[in-house]
């Protein structure tokens, strides 16, 4: 069947290859490992789950969190997992389920909505800073922490809750964005101030780099934009994907799931 054949047949832009279940409440965040062997995912049960993506089966539940966890990410190498969420803690797991730390200092002040690490640098490539992770929360703050979990850097990078984060490839530069319409673009080698800033129209729910050029993709209940980082004087979007409506019985708009 071809795409727009199922789009007309079932009003869907796509149907599940694989479906796992396990989790008891809204899945908030997945992420896979670098060999795509593996699937972890938080959820608002307070758990995570580690998945086997051959087997389709849950390996390890890791249980600890207090209230609704709201993002997870794998290290880079795969030997760890981060979480946070509404207990507003930072938890550092090993694959096996086991919580080898929980943040007591430098906490966000609201719920941590996204936590991500900075990739792995390319063998042979000098690089200008130290491996990290970065953390965003409903009080408005970027934070900027070593992987030893010692607080690197932490400011109010909006003026209104943060929903997402993004590093780019080079990990070079953090994108972060919420509710003030803001795609905000953070260099990590000078943290004085915004290196660029672009209006989304619209809260943003996502944002993602582009892992080959420059551009950054920034997600919004109205659709996508995406911006070329190399255009300096242009703040204007390269790219808007705006999102599909379709109406009810009663003619009102509704999204295309």
């Amino acid at each position: 069947m071809d795409e727009e054949a199922n789009v007309e047949q079932t009003g869907y832009y796509g149907i599940p290859w694989r479906s796992f279940t396990g989790h008891n409440h809204f899945i908030s965040d997945i992420t896979l490992s670098s060999d795509n062997h593996y699937l972890i995912s938080s959820s608002w049960d307070k758990t995570l789950r580690l998945w086997d993506l051959r087997s389709g089966k849950t390996t390890k539940r890791f249980v600890g969190h207090s209230k609704e966890v709201l993002s997870v990410v794998f290290s880079p190498d795969n030997r760890q997992i981060l979480s946070a969420g509404c207990d507003r803690e930072v938890r550092l797991w090993n694959t096996l389920a086991d919580c080898k730390y929980v943040t007591d200092k430098n906490n966000h002040q609201d719920w941590v909505s996204c936590l991500r690490y900075s990739p792995l640098q390319k063998a042979g490539k000098p690089s200008t800073f130290q491996p990290y992770f970065a953390s965003v929360g409903w009080d408005g703050r970027l934070k900027i922490w070593n992987t030893n979990i010692q607080i690197r850097a932490s400011f109010k990078a909006h003026d209104s809750y943060i929903n997402a984060l993004a590093i780019s490839p080079n990990g070079r530069y953090i994108a972060t964005g919420g509710k003030d319409r803001n795609l905000v673009i953070w260099d990590v080698t000078d943290l004085s101030k915004p290196a660029n800033v672009f209006d989304a129209g619209c809260t943003i729910n996502q944002i993602s780099f582009n892992p080959k050029m420059q551009w950054v993709a920034a997600a919004t209940e109205h659709g996508a934009r995406v911006w070329d980082l190399k255009a300096e004087k242009s703040t204007k979007p390269i790219a808007e994907i705006d999102a599909d409506n379709k109406r009810d019985q009663k003619g009102k708009k509704q999204r295309v799931p």
